[in-house]
């Protein structure tokens, strides 16, 4: 709807520009960069939030498995993944966690997630099979959690079965 979320000056400006969306939930964002010596705005392509990338995501397309045949079901379980390390972050008093998952050379999951009951997408990471570990390893990523978010839910897509049919299977 073009509202600014962040602005900032020449001086400060690094390359890198982190912005917190807070409560706001865009489904799709763009970065502008206005450079005063030439007049020019360049904008960038528009980026999905993760609600509409979760909501668009094919799981076929991204190499994902219907069928673990060869894998048990505890490897499976092992490859779903886990919420850990719940805190309050300072100086902010923002609570955060972990999610942590082990990912399975013979197991690629092209897509974690995590998400309140409200069905707000929290972190969403994407992988693909050319930097899939190819030894057993663990991924972590942290995260910030709402005040409103009273019940959390990590998701990975992964087959749910020894065989598959279609669809988007997830293991949370």
């Amino acid at each position: 709807d073009g509202t600014v979320l962040r602005l900032i000056s020449p001086e400060a400006a690094s390359g890198v520009v982190k912005v917190d969306l807070g409560d706001h939930r865009p489904n799709r964002l763009h970065a502008y960069a206005h450079f005063l010596e030439t007049c020019q705005t360049v904008a960038s392509s528009p980026v999905s939030a993760w609600d509409l990338m979760l909501e668009e995501f094919d799981y076929d397309a991204s190499g994902g498995m219907h069928s673990a045949n060869g894998l048990d079901e505890s490897t499976l379980r092992n490859s779903t993944p886990q919420i850990q390390n719940v805190r309050w972050a300072t100086p902010s008093n923002q609570k955060r966690a972990n999610v942590v998952a082990q990912l399975q050379p013979g197991l690629f999951s092209p897509l974690l997630f995590v998400k309140c009951e409200s069905s707000e997408v929290l972190l969403l990471h994407r992988f693909s099979k050319e930097t899939w570990p190819l030894s057993v390893s663990t991924f972590v990523a942290p995260f910030r959690i709402p005040d409103t978010c009273l019940k959390l839910r990590a998701c990975a897509a992964l087959p749910n079965g020894p065989t598959g049919c279609g669809g988007f299977p997830q293991r949370c």
